[in-house]
């Protein structure tokens, strides 16, 4: 199925730029023209004929032009291919331009920069696409629409919408369906105040742009609808009871790893929620090797993943598509040949079609994690053309845990394979080593986000893990636990999860030959030597001490308040670590 967006991929890719006939009423100074009207005495520029390119060299249009009985006219446009396909040194437009045509300067060869009047509102589809126009471009205020691939395939580097005037609503610019694609050169866009609508990825394939910037969001006079710029990625969202619904316009290309935007506050205090991948918006984001897409996303959109690869590309993609998927566009993985695994947590996909594959070809495996293949092939009975579906099914991870307190039971964990969420009764912990101090913090979701090292707390020893489409909303930036899914040595300067009567509970340095186990986390500490036997939990965690993960290759030395070695201590107090300790027994 060929859909809107993807004509607009063609025709941009392709850039016919000669595509009508133009007729002109009148020549002037060297400059064909048509007369817009004659009420207010303006004119376009425009060519001799269909793709004369009657212009070439040093080109400077004049702001006024007389024809006939002492009748002078204003310049106001630039008309539909009037230059395309010319070669051209220089040109200036003069103020008095409002409107630049469709594929105005489509093919422009040797035009190495442009500076476009204050009043120009409007420019064309393909306006300047496939030209040589490079370096600073600056779009200013008065602009109400940048069409369609305007800018496709250029040398521009760095791209400002400057806006001299408050915006309002009167004055909202539209960027076009991969406006500035294909832009190798384009490092920085700055979009002053957001005050736009977008099309489809206005930035897509411009694999060298590392920043998006800007300032504020639009938003409606109802607040409901609108705009947002967060961690670099344009959204927009509509608001209902307070919660703003996100739908992803686009990333910058040289994004390495997207950030859930959920739950994000801002100045505003608004809670976002991401339920859309828009049409192209990770289009060209080559780098991404790895994609978690959040547990709210609804629906990702026609070519929402479209990563171009070349044929050797041997680069395998990973993909978790949530329970909360229900819809999947055509060609959201591309229509090349690239190395795809995807992990469908999803039970409620239908008609997911592969799209067009090369001849021979396959986009790579899609991973049944729930369900049953059969049933999945039922709903979406194009998918095999694509892909190579395999039944995945994730099991529960069963842990043990050792029991501290009456009652209570403790245990880490990690997994490297998917996410999990603890059963009732259990609680999560993420620790955080700053100095000698340990903390440690509830993530109130209970969900394991995989990579993670965690510490459990359970009514029961026995702790079932069930696997979890996504990652937690809880952000474990600061969580200083690292984990193995396999049994190893101590690789030097580990603290393990331990009890000892004489200190209680904390992180103790494992013994030279220690192992550690699979599926367990730990600590490393490379600190000054003092302080190299124990952490102890910091109080302000409202932590009970337990007893856990017993381990006898862990040891600890304990000083009483002389600073003398003591191997048999009492009830009282003693220095560990530096930090004064009570023992009581």
């Amino acid at each position: 199925m060929v859909t809107k967006v993807l004509k607009s991929l063609f025709y941009t890719i392709f850039a016919f730029c000669y595509a009508s006939a133009n007729a002109y009423d009148f020549q002037s100074s060297g400059f064909y023209f048509n007369i817009l009207s004659e009420e207010d005495a303006t004119v376009e520029v425009t060519s001799e004929y269909e793709g004369a390119m009657s212009y070439a060299g040093y080109i400077e249009i004049p702001e006024v032009v007389s024809y006939g009985w002492n009748s002078d006219y204003t310049v106001v446009a630039i008309g539909d291919y009037a230059f395309s396909g010319c070669t051209l040194d220089y040109i200036s437009l003069p103020p008095t331009i409002k409107r630049i045509g469709n594929s105005a300067f489509c093919g422009c060869k040797g035009l190495a920069s442009l500076s476009l009047p204050e009043e120009v509102d409007y420019i064309g589809d393909d306006a300047f696409s496939n030209s040589d126009i490079g370096g600073n471009l600056t779009i200013l205020s008065r602009c109400k629409y940048v069409g369609n691939g305007s800018f496709f395939q250029t040398n521009i580097t760095n791209l400002t919408f400057e806006w001299n005037y408050t915006p309002n609503l009167d004055n909202l610019c539209r960027i076009g369906d991969i406006a500035f694609g294909n832009c190798d050169f384009l490092t920085t866009v700055n979009l002053h105040g957001l005050f736009y609508h977008f099309g489809s990825n206005p930035f897509m394939r411009c694999d060298n742009l590392t920043t998006i910037d800007g300032w504020g969001g639009y938003t409606n006079h109802e607040q409901t609808q609108g705009n947002l710029l967060i961690d670099g990625c344009i959204y927009s969202f509509t608001e209902k009871d307070g919660i703003r619904s996100l739908e992803l316009i686009c990333c910058p290309a040289s994004m390495e790893h997207f950030s859930n935007p959920n739950y994000y506050t801002g100045i505003e205090k608004k809670k976002h929620v991401l339920t859309s991948l828009g049409s192209t918006s990770f289009g060209g984001c080559r780098k991404i090797t790895s994609l978690d897409i959040p547990n709210t996303v609804e629906k990702i959109g026609y070519m929402s993943l479209f990563l171009p690869a070349d044929e050797e590309d041997n680069i395998y993609r990973r993909v978790n598509i949530p329970e909360s998927v229900e819809e999947i566009g055509d060609f959201a993985f591309g229509w090349f040949g690239y190395n795809w695994d995807i992990y469908i947590h999803s039970t409620k996909i239908k008609n997911f079609s592969s799209g067009a594959v090369p001849e021979g070809r396959k986009f790579g495996n899609v991973h049944i994690l729930y369900g049953t293949k059969s049933s999945f092939i039922e709903n979406n009975p194009y998918v095999e053309e694509g892909f190579n579906v395999i039944d995945d099914i994730i099991d529960n991870v069963d842990v043990t845990a050792n029991q501290g307190e009456i009652g209570e039971y403790w245990a880490t964990f990690y997994s490297n394979i998917n996410h999990n969420k603890v059963p009732v009764g259990t609680k999560v912990f993420k620790v955080n080593l700053t100095g000698t101090t340990i903390t440690m913090s509830e993530i109130t979701d209970g969900i394991v986000t995989k990579g993670q090292g965690i510490v459990l707390k359970s009514s029961s020893a026995n702790i079932t893990m069930t696997p979890n489409a996504s990652a937690s909303a809880d952000n474990y930036s600061d969580n200083s636990l690292v984990g193995t899914s396999t049994s190893i040595a101590n690789p030097g300067n580990v603290y393990v999860l331990n009890y000892k009567t004489e200190t209680g509970a904390g992180f103790y340095k494992l013994k030279d030959g220690g192992t550690i186990g699979a599926n367990k986390a730990y600590l490393v500490y490379d600190g000054p030597a003092f302080a190299c036997g124990y952490f102890g939990f910091d109080e302000t965690t409202g932590i009970e001490m337990p007893t856990i993960e017993g381990n006898d290759d862990t040891d600890v030395e304990l000083y009483n308040l002389q600073g003398r070695h003591v191997q048999n201590p009492t009830k009282g107090f003693y220095i560990v670590n530096g930090k004064k300790v009570f023992i009581n027994k």
